[in-house]
């Protein structure tokens, strides 16, 4: 989520660059960019063009289409799909809690994780970053962090399986699966407030809170 698109996240995205903004221009003059990979503006999201016209020099956004739905839209799917046999039934039914609990993203990651080849190609980087909401963005950042070996810092502004958009039990215990990894895998976690970390990592490793940092928003 970046400008501009006018989601929260992007917001607080836009409020970052901008507190960055000298920092980037010196990096942008000794020739260092910073590669911003998001989504499109789409006909679930306001957007306001005239922030894109802002970022701060030195950023280079690549977009990518951002997706079939919003993540409240098909959060709370029940029901079964329609089937054939048992088998058949509980793919569709995986394959449909999967889209819920991604959003309709599950393309988003994989497409994201293959447009980022393009920078790592230009120049390697020397550090991943991805935020939530949504949480497909640490899924594409996971794959690019296994593929390069890069550092990786998770930034959560949000519960993610504990999220009151979540009320489907499979879709929360699909979230927490992939939030498991992403604690393990990170280089680094950043949360928000000390309350939203101790209540993401309650059940987590000693390892995992040990890289745990609080960083309030601006």
């Amino acid at each position: 989520e970046a400008p501009p698109r006018l989601s929260a996240e992007a917001i607080l995205v836009s409020k970052t660059l901008s507190a960055l903004d000298e920092r980037l221009r010196e990096t942008a003059a000794a020739g260092l960019t910073l590669d911003l990979l998001c989504a499109e503006p789409d006909g679930f999201v306001s957007a306001d063009p005239s922030l894109a016209e802002r970022l701060p020099r030195g950023v280079r956004a690549h977009r990518l289409p951002g997706g079939e739905a919003p993540e409240w839209a098909e959060a709370n799917a029940e029901g079964s799909p329609a089937g054939g046999a048992l088998g058949g039934a509980w793919r569709g039914m995986m394959r449909r809690f999967r889209r819920a609990a991604l959003g309709g993203k599950s393309g988003w990651i994989r497409a994201a994780a293959k447009r980022a080849r393009e920078p790592l190609a230009a120049k390697r980087p020397q550090l991943l970053y991805s935020r939530s909401h949504p949480p497909a963005s640490h899924l594409a950042a996971l794959r690019v962090a296994r593929q390069t070996g890069l550092p990786w810092v998770a930034h959560f502004s949000d519960p993610w399986s504990g999220h009151l958009y979540y009320r489907n039990p499979a879709v929360r215990l699909a979230l927490r699966h992939w939030e498991k990894k992403i604690f393990r895998e990170a280089t680094r976690l950043v949360f928000v407030s000390e309350a939203l970390r101790d209540a993401m990592l309650a059940r987590e490793s000693d390892a995992a809170r040990a890289k745990a940092a609080v960083i309030p928003h601006h």
